[in-house]
């Protein structure tokens, strides 16, 4: 009764099913809890993984009034947003998450004021782009430049869905020059050609379609009174206007730009995970399964040992997680068990998006066996890390 809206562990429990035991939450500018409430009830309950925080700016945003995508914040709002800012870091959390193409009112000088209130030696910022495809360079030039004018270390989030239309080897290439003049610039993927979000969200204005050179039947929408139905313009405007949350899916990125982010030294493997209810994307169920089933033993694009490097010790050394992300005495004991020849993703679009992959044997918790065959047998071994 404490944590009403946290009574279930739907994310949680799709992530252990994947052999993930530690998540990252808040990206993309979101928290869909006030940040005290998530810890506090992990804290006290525990969860099935283990569980970093970052503060979704967006949330804030419109915390303090800021409610409409294009508001710009005044002088006295920024004096609020600080000291709301402060006190949510004190709770231990990561860093500050943007989700700038979703709230496009958000302006260089208010990020800026925001990340200088953090530590660049604890904290970690990241950002959904201002905007995708051609102006993605410009967009990730943006991120580098706030990165370097705060001194926080950037992450930009879910780059295929960014820059994997044609402009994906620039956009590395941005991030890789970042890296020579001694910026800490990172990205993450998922193996997936199509993105998902909201269908009444920023990312659907007009233009969108000729910016992705798609039309409507690129669009897939996830739920009633259009589940499983692909867009038609009449479709489109009145999902747009009469069902603004249900989440829709754009297969509109290149497979082979994907592989490209995904190969690239400085992009780890990262989910990007949102559900309506069982509706939305499969990546929320299949991502980690998938690059090791297809990624590797099917299309031969990656080394075994290379993915699963993105998987754990580079995210892990990122996040300072000093003991995670190998397996070493010493070390916290959370392990997934998989066979190689068998692992793949079984989460697909439209028959089930968060079906649970095969070939996980086990899946360990901070030394607990927490999943066996697909079944959870512990969902409490999983803390929050400060």
């Amino acid at each position: 009764d404490k944590y009403p809206s946290l009574s279930r562990y739907y994310i949680a429990e799709r992530m252990l099913r994947m052999g993930v035991t530690t998540a990252l939450g808040g990206n993309c500018g979101i928290n869909y809890q006030e940040p005290e409430k998530f810890i506090n009830y992990i804290k006290e309950f525990n969860s099935p993984i283990n569980y970093m925080l970052k503060i979704g700016y967006n949330t804030l945003r419109n915390k303090i009034g800021l409610k409409a995508p294009y508001d710009r914040i005044t002088d006295f709002q920024i004096n609020i947003m600080q000291k709301e800012l402060l006190e949510r870091i004190a709770l231990g959390v990561k860093g500050i998450s943007f989700g700038i193409e979703y709230s496009p009112g958000i302006d260089y000088n208010e990020m800026l004021k925001a990340c200088q209130i953090l530590d660049p030696e604890y904290h970690l910022i990241s950002a959904h782009y201002r905007s995708d495809g051609e102006e993605s360079i410009s967009s990730i030039e943006e991120m580098i430049m706030l990165s370097k004018e705060s001194n926080i270390p950037m992450q930009i989030s879910h780059i295929g869905s960014c820059s994997a239309y044609g402009y994906m080897n620039q956009a590395l290439a941005k991030i890789k020059e970042a890296n020579k003049i001694g910026l800490s610039v990172m990205a993450d993927c998922y193996p997936y050609n199509a993105f998902c979000t909201y269908i009444g969200s920023t990312v659907f204005n007009d233009g969108c379609l000729e910016k992705w050179n798609v039309d409507y039947s690129s669009i897939l929408l996830t739920q009633e009174p259009y589940k499983n139905v692909y867009c038609t313009k009449e479709i489109f405007e009145d999902a747009r206007k009469n069902h603004p949350n249900m989440l829709a899916v754009a297969f509109v990125m290149n497979d082979s730009e994907i592989i490209d982010a995904i190969k690239s030294p400085f992009v780890m493997i990262g989910s990007d995970e949102i559900y309506n209810g069982i509706k939305g994307h499969p990546r929320g169920a299949g991502t980690f399964p998938r690059v090791l089933g297809k990624y590797v033993r099917q299309d031969k694009d990656l080394e075994i040992i290379d993915a699963l490097y993105k998987m754990t010790k580079l995210p892990a050394d990122r996040l300072m997680l000093n003991k995670k992300g190998e397996i070493k005495e010493g070390y916290d004991a959370d392990i997934t068990i998989f066979s190689a020849e068998k692992i793949i993703d079984k989460a697909d679009f439209t028959n089930n998006p968060v079906a649970p992959p095969e070939g996980i044997k086990y899946v360990l918790v901070n030394g607990n066996v927490a999943l066996k065959d697909n079944s959870i047998l512990n969902d409490k071994s999983g803390v929050y890390l400060k």
